[in-house]
């Protein structure tokens, strides 16, 4: 068999094909299904149409809230009183995906008990309120890890009568220990597939440095370990839990206050959407007037941090553009809402009309449509081609008109004048954010101006919300990003503007937003996803994956209906992928931390195990033992089993026992230990060894085992209680003679047990400790004759001992002389 190692474009295969696919987790989940893995929503095929979707359609909230019900009681009868159907599927706003509609709250959210301080009260139109959307509530799975003891393929791996039981998973692209993937197959020099050759590679996981990831990671886990509590379950299973005070604000604290990195604009938002406001009103204030005010602080919140994320953009293309006319000046300042320095340009070129239009941007729509009119006029009176363009987009955009702007289009070459593209050449933040400062006015909500946003995408008016290192990809921090092998996609959108579109839209799952791709290049970095989902869904309740649901308990005792939170296998999927992706950095005791998290007791024992086992020595024992609260046996069954990798079988065997992993301890005493051990004759220590194990806990023990306890018994009983019972000088003690009865019952079935033990050893040690353990036990043969030993069991004399052998022949010749003259004496 060849080891090579791979090519280029082997390598590219490997992680695209993995990019699809990911796989890389040290524990697997099953409930009779495939543990399903983040979905990827879009496609990397450009060519691919997307759906007419209704992208200005109203935000709807359940019916039963129109209608003065509690929507999740009413929810809850449905799927107890009527049958479930398939679950209905709504389109997303964006890129032609379906996504679940999860269960609704109290208030009508979206999620398991939003809270109110983080919604928008939107209008209803009327169209909604005739039409009630019908929620249908889909089935609820469970998920559940069945014990290995379970397993019918335990104990029977080396079975090749159904190979693909027992080998079905030893084909194919698989991971190994320490983030290494094998590949079978490949191609060689001459261009030939070779279906012998083994590639071993270790694909690259993550876009920047792995120092630089280091200093992320760490960064965030700090945080999350200082606000988490780490308590040991029932079952002395630990559970990490974060606690109810940890916020958007104390990630966003980490980051300095120019720092206009992706990463910082991520946590910022989250501040600026999720986190609760002091609103700042009296107690006495009605709810109506209270919900207005919030949210007005909240777009409020949202346009001072869209404003700071354009303010770098808006730098770049002044510095772009040293020669540009103050009026392109003053439109690219606008777009960034930065109104005090456009107004101050404009003063500077002494235009003061301008400079005081200007200033008053984004005002009552009496001053819009005095703008609108004002461009109406030149474009009736065939002026407009005399304006300059820039002059007329700020008057387009101060008259809430931010898509296009219509030229007289006169026939005259000296009169005409084309339309203005009032986005050309804007990124997609400074796009939405002209729908928010100058397309809507404060009294309408904000998901107006995302849906004029959307729509202008769609009508590809708008740049499309592309990741920050598709947007720029000569910008400084892509152009950190070198090499890359995972293929870019034009079909990813922004993180930013995804958090943005949840937010408002309470139909969007928490997977469309926790896409790797929206944070980073790479498909396989987990940090900023897990991150958000524990303070999305744990935390604050906002919002959950699809696949989570409530299950309704009707409890025959009692009346009351009770409501129990189901498991999600993609929040599963998103711990375990980043718990890997840290035990890569070398970061073990952080991705015991994170598996933590899982929500099922059993899973969280299997991953961390794995975990452990996979990377034994590479961690902190006294942090991980007396911070994160790891039993001390996972840890020693984790020692134990390097020790037997390495040929160290009574260190093995000793760690075993601290665990309690009997059986283990048990295989490896009986299969290993006990040979050398006999032979040679070191009765006390082979006593220790089996002593030491409860019998309750192993399989098979009266057959394994207990032989050694037996013949140690034997060996060690039989001689002493022969001088004792034949001493002529001593009266012979009845219970002697009732152990030497048992004992010779002992020694002939330890004689026919014992061949059947190492029959399926083919080393030479174990035909010794055979032979020597036969041998000792027919010397005992004579004394026990007295005592009910009557024949002794065939066995083959090639592993005996010479003088055990000849023993054992003399014995044999001489009983078989005896039964034939007791034949003879009851013939006659």
């Amino acid at each position: 068999m060849e080891v090579d190692q791979p090519s280029e474009d082997d390598y590219e295969d490997a992680a695209s094909e993995d990019a699809s696919q990911p796989e890389h987790h040290p524990a697997e989940y099953s409930d009779g299904e495939e543990a399903s893995s983040v979905p990827e929503k879009h496609v990397d095929s450009q060519d691919e149409e997307e759906p007419d979707v209704d992208y200005n359609a109203p935000i709807q909230r359940p019916w039963p809230s129109t209608l003065g019900l509690n929507p999740r009681k009413v929810n809850v009868m449905q799927a107890s009183f009527f049958h479930t159907g398939t679950e209905s599927k709504s389109p997303t706003p964006i890129g032609g995906i379906t996504a679940k509609r999860a269960a609704v709250d109290d208030e009508g959210h979206l999620g398991r008990g939003v809270p109110q301080a983080h919604q928008i009260q939107l209008p209803l139109s009327s169209s909604v309120i005739n039409n009630p959307p019908s929620i249908v509530p889909s089935p609820t799975r469970t998920l559940e890890i069945g014990k290995q003891s379970d397993s019918l393929a335990l104990g029977s791996e080396a079975t090749f009568v159904d190979a693909g039981l027992s080998m079905g998973r030893c084909f194919g692209a698989r991971w190994g220990p320490h983030g290494k993937l094998m590949l079978i197959g490949g191609k060689k020099e001459d261009g030939r597939i070779s279906r012998s050759q083994v590639n071993i590679v270790k694909p690259r996981i993550l876009a920047s440095d792995e120092n630089v990831e280091n200093e992320r990671t760490q960064r965030l886990l700090t945080v999350q370990i200082e606000r988490t509590t780490i308590e040991t379950d029932d079952d002395g299973i630990p559970v990490a839990t974060p606690t109810s005070e940890l916020r958007f604000r104390h990630y966003a604290s980490l980051f300095a206050g120019d720092d206009r990195s992706h990463e910082a604009s991520v946590w910022r938002l989250g501040v600026a959407l999720f986190d609760e406001m002091d609103l700042q009103v009296g107690q006495d204030v009605s709810w109506d007037v209270e919900q207005a005010v919030r949210a007005l602080r909240y777009r409020t919140a949202l346009s001072d941090w869209l404003e700071s994320a354009v303010a770098p953009a808006v730098e770049t293309a002044l510095g772009d553009s040293p020669t540009a006319s103050n009026s392109q000046r003053v439109f690219t300042l606008m777009t960034g809402h930065q109104i005090e320095r456009a107004a101050q340009v404009a003063t500077d070129a002494h235009n003061f009309n301008l400079a005081m239009l200007v200033s008053q941007a984004g005002g009552d729509e009496v001053f819009r449509a005095d703008l609108r009119q004002q461009l109406a006029v030149w474009k009736d009176q065939k002026a407009d081609g005399l304006i300059e363009g820039w002059y007329r987009r700020i008057y387009a955009i101060l008259g809430g008109i931010t898509d296009i702007l219509e030229g007289s289009k006169d026939q005259d070459p000296i009169q005409r004048c084309g339309d203005e593209r009032i986005q050309e050449g804007l990124d997609w933040k400074r796009s939405f954010g002209l729908q928010l400062w100058y397309g809507t006015t404060l009294e309408q909500p904000s998901t107006d101006a995302l849906a004029m946003y959307i729509d202008m995408y769609e009508q590809r008016v708008a740049a499309p919300p592309l990741p920050w290192y598709i947007e720029d990809p000569n910008g400084q921090d892509a152009r950190e990003l070198k090499d890359l092998p995972w293929p870019k996609s034009n079909t990813q959108y922004d993180a930013l503007f995804e958090l943005i579109r949840m937010y408002m839209d309470q139909r969007i799952p928490l997977e469309s937003v926790l896409l790797p791709r929206g944070f980073t290049p790479s498909p396989f970095d987990h940090r900023m996803s897990w991150h958000l989902y524990i303070l999305l869904a744990s935390v604050l309740k906002y919002r959950d994956f699809g696949d989570r649901r409530e299950v309704a308990l009707q409890d025959t005792e009692r009346s009351p209906t009770e409501v129990q939170i189901g498991t999600s296998e993609l929040a599963q999927t998103v711990t375990v992928q980043y718990a890997y992706q840290l035990a890569c950095l070398g970061r073990l005791e952080d991705a015991v931390f994170v598996l933590l998290h899982l929500e099922q007791p059993e899973g969280r024992k299997i991953a961390i195990q794995n975990l452990l086992r996979e990377w034994v020595g590479s961690w902190d024992e006294r942090l991980i033992v007396d911070s994160l609260k790891v039993p001390q046996e996972w840890v020693s069954e984790a020692y134990g089993i390097l020790a037997s990798y390495e040929n160290k079988p009574y260190d093995a065997f000793e760690h075993f026992l601290e665990a309690n992993q009997q059986q283990l301890a048990h295989d490896l005493a009986v299969y290993s230990l006990s040979r050398e051990v006999v032979i040679r004759g070191d009765l006390e220590l082979l006593l220790q060894l089996f002593s030491s194990l409860d019998p309750k806990q192993i399989r098979q023990w009266d057959e394994q085992g207990k032989l050694y306890l037996d013949y140690v018994e034997c060996v060690r009983s039989i001689p002493e209680l022969e001088r004792s019972v034949f001493d002529t000088r001593s009266v012979s003690d009845a219970a002697e003679r009732q152990q030497l009865h048992r004992l010779a019952r002992v020694v002939p079935a330890l004689l026919a047990s014992l061949p059947s033990l190492f029959q399926h050893s083919t080393d030479l040690k174990a035909k010794v400790a055979l032979g020597e353990m036969l041998s000792t036990l027919l010397k005992l043969v004579n004394p026990l004759r007295n005592y009910g030993l009557s024949h002794l069991p065939v066995m083959h004399s090639g592993i005996l001992q010479e003088q055990a052998r000849l023993q054992y022949v003399q014995r044999e010749s001489h009983g078989r002389f005896l039964r034939s003259l007791s034949s003879l004496e009851m013939a006659f």
